[in-house]
């Protein structure tokens, strides 16, 4: 949650879901899950029709509005968004020379690279630099 500039991602793209679904995001990484939805959807499912393993007991529940109300008070989103755009003009600036390098994009604080070429290697030696990178593939 908030990590592409939005509190919610869809946000960016001018469409209202019927239904969101939430996890660990929504309580900084402890296990919950939520599901949002509009009043049509929400009738839908009645008492025992729906179930969660991490549907959120009392601790689940604090941990979700301690986040929501970080994310909320602390304007977490705005910040995701400049320190995203900031990160990728400057990734995009260094990485200029490597031809390997086909693109740098973001929204927000989620940001990719692209590459024209096998990165195996490259991960492996950013590792060994003390780096956490992961391929959007298989190595």
């Amino acid at each position: 949650m908030g990590r592409t500039g939005k509190l919610f991602a869809y946000e960016h793209y001018g469409i209202e879901p019927d239904i969101i679904t939430l996890a660990k995001g929504l309580a900084g990484g402890f296990p919950i899950g939520a599901m949002l939805g509009k009043k049509e959807a929400r009738d839908a499912f009645t008492a025992g029709t729906h179930a969660s393993t991490f549907g959120g007991g009392p601790v689940a529940t604090a941990a979700g509005l301690a986040t929501v109300e970080t994310l909320v008070e602390e304007r977490l989103s705005e910040r995701a968004e400049r320190m995203g755009a900031y990160a990728v003009e400057r990734l995009s600036d260094l990485l200029r020379r490597y031809p390997a390098v086909q693109a740098v994009r973001g929204i927000g604080s989620l940001i990719g690279i692209e590459f024209g070429e096998p990165v195996a290697p490259l991960i492996r030696e950013l590792h060994q630099h003390g780096l956490l990178v992961l391929p959007g593939e298989p190595m």
